[in-house]
């Protein structure tokens, strides 16, 4: 079973990130927008000031994931964003983006995932292949 391509925009705190993976394991292609260099003269994140920012930067970000992956937003099979944890004018930006792509795509679904939900699914697939990878040398072992 194919998954398609899937847009994933994360804006939960001062960076700006999308990424667009293709059947659930491949990235395409990944455009992150850090916002160290506004925030640094205030000695940490401001939230209005990064949500501001989020603003200004998601256009661009999308646009060239997109360009980098080299599909058009009609490609998209689904769009994902980070609902939280994070900071709440941040999570709107990236909800409110996906959100919008998905009416102006017409067919396109979209979904809110947790970042606890991501670390969750990396956590298990990662234990799960070195699982298989420690079988594999185990198993290689024993033909010598």
């Amino acid at each position: 079973m194919t998954q398609g391509l899937v847009l994933a925009i994360e804006t939960s705190c001062d960076e700006t990130a999308a990424a667009v993976v293709a059947d659930g394991r491949h990235v395409l292609s990944s455009v992150v927008s850090s916002q160290v260099d506004i925030h640094a003269r205030y000695g940490g994140v401001v939230p209005e000031v990064a949500s501001r920012a989020h603003v200004d930067l998601i256009t661009p970000v999308i646009a060239q994931t997109l360009i980098e992956a080299g599909i058009q937003y009609q490609d998209l099979d689904l769009v994902a964003a980070t609902r939280g944890p994070g900071l709440v004018g941040s999570l709107l930006v990236g909800v409110s983006a996906a959100k919008s792509l998905a009416l102006f795509g017409g067919n396109l679904s979209s979904v809110s995932i947790t970042l606890k939900d991501i670390y969750t699914q990396v956590f298990w697939k990662n234990l799960i292949l070195s699982f298989q990878w420690s079988y594999f040398l185990s198993q290689e072992g024993t033909r010598c």
